[in-house]
């Protein structure tokens, strides 16, 4: 009797073990939508706007949804974002109205401590490169809610006067998340900037290492073959993106 209990107790551990190594090998696969607007943006300059107007404003920041999925090997400090599509929708009845979005970031990949990524500002491409000696100074808040079904927290990162908001969920306990955005202790759910905010819609586990690979081969090598003179190192692409808010912000 003694020798079975022993016998089922070393196969619960065995097969816990095999679990833990086998959900740890997997790859997180996050998919997100982004739309063209912030809180900060839509009220930046319209205290003396009518509501009519503040809800196209809204209206037509939405006719916009970006698509991108996140994929991380989270054992191997490794993690591809990508823009997957494009959705636009019109606004009824002002089918003529259109928006280009100011801010779009075309795919980011990390490997090991170092970063990289394509992004565009106003018609200009930046190539970004960062390493570990950068990390985003965040401000944990006591502040929580629920976003599409998942507990969140809040967190805060201010960068030369551009505030960054983030909500991040310590239930999938993975340092990344979408955009250029990562060091929080968890998965970051939404993130909200001047420009953007994009929001999680589905997450799941996948055992297809070799897609992981093969698109992680792929990014990096349209960025070392497209980035030449163009690259600029995170921190001071911030800097210079923080600066550009602050003149926006002035002018309206």
């Amino acid at each position: 009797m003694k020798k079975s209990r022993f016998l089922i107790i070393i196969l619960l551990c065995f097969f816990e073990l095999v679990c833990a190594q086998n959900k740890q090998s997997k790859i997180v696969v996050a998919e997100y939508s982004l739309f063209p607007y912030s809180e900060e943006y839509l009220n930046a300059g319209v205290e003396n706007a009518s509501q009519e107007k503040k809800d196209f404003n809204l209206a037509l920041r939405k006719t916009l949804e970006f698509k991108y999925t996140l994929l991380l090997n989270e054992s191997e400090k490794q993690a591809v974002f990508y823009l997957d599509s494009l959705i636009t929708r019109n606004v009824k009845g002002k089918e003529d109205f259109w928006i280009e979005a100011e801010n779009k970031t075309f795919y980011a990949f990390k490997k090991g401590d170092h970063f990289y990524a394509k992004e565009e500002i106003f018609g200009k491409e930046a190539y970004i490169v960062s390493d570990k000696s950068f990390n985003y100074e965040w401000e944990i808040k006591n502040e929580v809610r629920e976003i599409n079904g998942i507990q969140c927290q809040k967190a805060i990162s201010t960068i030369k006067g551009n505030k960054i908001i983030a909500w991040f969920t310590k239930d999938i306990p993975v340092s990344y998340g979408p955009l250029n955005y990562w060091g929080l202790p968890g998965l970051i759910v939404q993130v909200e900037n001047f420009f953007n905010t994009i929001t999680l819609t589905n997450i799941k586990y996948s055992d297809n290492t070799i897609l992981f690979d093969k698109k992680l081969f792929e990014l990096e090598k349209e960025y070392n073959q497209e980035k030449n003179e163009k690259t600029v190192k995170l921190p001071i692409f911030l800097i210079k993106k923080a600066a550009l808010i602050g003149q926006l912000k002035s002018m309206m």
